[in-house]
């Protein structure tokens, strides 16, 4: 959105996969956590927020998901997305490069992105 200050917020989920056993079928596994919204800053918002865990029951299967929003009265516009295998996925700083709705990183998009910690424990 052009000309508009945004109230952007990050919500963060991973998709997965958890595998048949003898008395158990596949089944879709999914979580998700959401950052606070920055009021009026959508140039350059920053979180500091606690590290969040998400556990991966599959990592050759699992996406983790991240979709920056904007908060707006009564629906939220989603802004931009980045989707990331977890099995490509590395440990440190990272950036993040987001997609408009069209899957392109154009117009104000061209250098959208995200600086994300990822921590892996086995």
């Amino acid at each position: 959105k052009r000309e508009k200050k945004i109230d952007p917020y990050v919500n963060v989920t991973l998709h997965d996969v958890k595998f048949p056993t003898e008395t158990e079928k596949m089944t879709y596994v999914s979580s998700s956590f959401k950052t606070k919204v920055i009021d009026n800053n959508g140039f350059c918002p920053v979180w500091k927020e606690e590290t969040k865990e998400l556990q991966v029951v599959n990592p050759q299967v699992a996406m983790l998901v991240f979709s920056l929003m904007e908060e707006d009265y009564g629906f939220d516009d989603r802004v931009a997305e980045a989707s990331i295998p977890c099995n490509r996925l590395r440990q440190g700083y990272r950036s993040v490069q987001l997609f408009d709705l069209n899957n392109t990183r154009t117009g104000p998009f061209a250098f959208a992105s995200l600086l994300v910690e990822i921590k892996i424990e086995s």
